[in-house]
């Protein structure tokens, strides 16, 4: 789940600019409403105070968790990544992230976003019990990895996860060639990465390189027979012929 964490450094300064005061009105108003179960009206002012102060890390990581409560969560994972780049020592915003990151069951972003989470100090309110729950995810997704790829070294695995990270946020915002070859370096780390196989099809689908997209497809389904998008991407293929 998602959790917003608190904001103990929300003040009013009278030196502030006004845009500054505004920003922190907005914020804090967009948290009120999404307290209260009120994610549109949220959005609303926070999106608000990222306007008027973009480099403001509380209001993007608020304004993703807002978003994934509406199911946006491509948005909400932009918001979060940039609350992260802001303000990379906030263990919460990598807790975000990862929420958001299982909800589009990205679960190697979840991992990732989990371990970084690990390796920062968290002692707000509920720590305990997300420290316990990110160990126990990151325990069971290595044990998952190694059982998948065996003998391929964890830390190439590792590795693997990290650029099929990049290349997939690639593909999302249309860089295709970019994408191509990211998932051929996961790929040449990690053989069996069905998501690669899958992910790379769609990238030389999109760059018109239809043979290849359908041989890395059909690579998909050979070691996932239940891979859906894999699937609806040969069915474009073979009905576009």
């Amino acid at each position: 789940r998602s959790t917003l964490f608190p904001y103990t450094t929300l003040f009013r300064s009278a030196t502030a600019t006004a845009a500054a005061r505004a920003a922190l009105e907005a914020l804090e108003r967009g948290l009120e409403y999404l307290e209260a179960g009120r994610p549109r009206a949220a959005r609303r002012r926070l999106e608000r105070c990222v306007a008027r102060q973009p480099d403001n890390a509380e209001g993007r990581s608020a304004l993703g968790v807002c978003l994934l409560e509406l199911d946006e969560i491509d948005l909400a994972i932009t918001e979060l990544a940039e609350a992260i780049r802001l303000e990379p020592t906030q263990a919460l915003h990598r807790w975000n992230l990862a929420s958001a990151a299982k909800q589009a069951d990205r679960m190697g972003g979840c991992y990732l976003a989990l371990r970084d989470y690990l390796g920062l100090p968290d002692d707000s309110e509920g720590a305990a019990e997300r420290r316990a729950e990110a160990k126990s995810f990151v325990r069971a997704y290595e044990r998952m990895l190694r059982g998948n790829h065996p003998g391929v070294p964890l830390r190439d695995v590792l590795r693997g996860e990290e650029l099929f990270a990049r290349a997939y946020a690639a593909l999302s915002e249309g860089r295709h060639v970019e994408a191509a070859n990211g998932f051929e370096n996961v790929l040449a780390l990690v053989p069996r990465h069905y998501p690669s196989w899958g992910n790379l099809g769609a990238a030389y689908l999109a760059l018109d390189r239809t043979s290849e997209a359908q041989r890395c497809l059909e690579r998909a389904l050979e070691l996932n027979p239940d891979y859906t998008i894999a699937k609806h991407n040969l069915l474009l293929i073979q009905a576009g012929r």
